[in-house]
């Protein structure tokens, strides 16, 4: 554009710095006046955006690396996170597991005593301080008594049919049952062997130098001193059974 002032018609022009425009030299040199209002530099008349919680990754404890890490909502800061447990028992993961693996037609019930008071002692006794992992039991129930089995149901007690007929059938069952235990749990976990049997000899040594856990026997009369030198501790049947309560016999109504 050209310069408007009516004084300036005969002053020499020259180029606006504000632009490809002519102008007169005075209003050139003029000091520029900002025609922008301070309130058209302001923030412009928009809503602020809402704050919304950012997924913060929060390490578990677990040695995971960040790249792996589950994000999760910024406001689980400041809560008690739970680092080991079940959600279905709630019992913390961190509490050494206990199996008991129990050969009974080795150290059999004795006839007439409750199956479920063998069970109830076994467990006050070598569960303190363990969570209950495993608790297998290994017969022919065709051979069994049925009330046995029955307690031994009602108990929460796994019981592993075999056929009695092949041989060793139930070394062999309670040997896999001892070698998943200890691949799938690591030291200091606990394991209990309810029997007499030497021939587990190699399987307790293996627990205990290889894998580190802790070995209870618990043994009938005369068991072999080659079976007994790999457990860390030893506990005679007949203690267990000791002053057993008489079976209560519930009639059908």
């Amino acid at each position: 554009h050209f310069c408007s002032n009516s004084l300036h018609l005969n002053v020499e022009r020259t180029v606006c710095g504000n632009g490809a425009h002519f102008c007169c030299q005075e209003c050139f040199l003029q000091p520029k006046i900002s025609t922008t209002s301070e309130s058209e530099k302001a923030w412009p008349k928009v809503p602020a955006p809402h704050a919304a919680s950012v997924p913060v990754p929060i390490c578990n404890g677990c040695g995971t690396s960040s790249d792996a890490m589950v994000l999760k909502p910024s406001t689980t800061f400041g809560k008690t996170t739970h680092k080991y447990g079940s959600p279905e028992n709630g019992v913390p993961e961190n509490i050494p597991p206990v199996g008991v693996f129990w050969d009974i037609e080795n150290c059999s019930v004795p006839s007439g005593r409750s199956a479920e008071a063998v069970v109830q002692r076994i467990r006050s006794r070598f569960f303190q301080g363990h969570r209950e992992a495993e608790f297998i039991c290994v017969c022919d129930i065709s051979k069994e008594s049925r009330v046995v089995i029955q307690e031994l149901n009602n108990c929460q007690v796994t019981v592993a049919h075999i056929n009695a007929t092949a041989k060793n059938a139930a070394d062999d069952k309670l040997r896999q049952s001892l070698r998943r235990f200890a691949e799938t749990h690591a030291a200091p976990a606990t394991v209990v062997l309810v029997s007499s049997d030497v021939n587990f000899a190699s399987e307790l040594s293996d627990l205990r130098h290889r894998h580190g856990f802790q070995v209870v026997l618990v043994h009938g009369n005369h068991a072999s001193s080659a079976l007994l030198q790999h457990a860390h501790r030893h506990v005679a049947f007949q203690e267990i059974t000791a002053d057993l309560p008489q079976r209560v016999l519930v009639k059908a109504q």
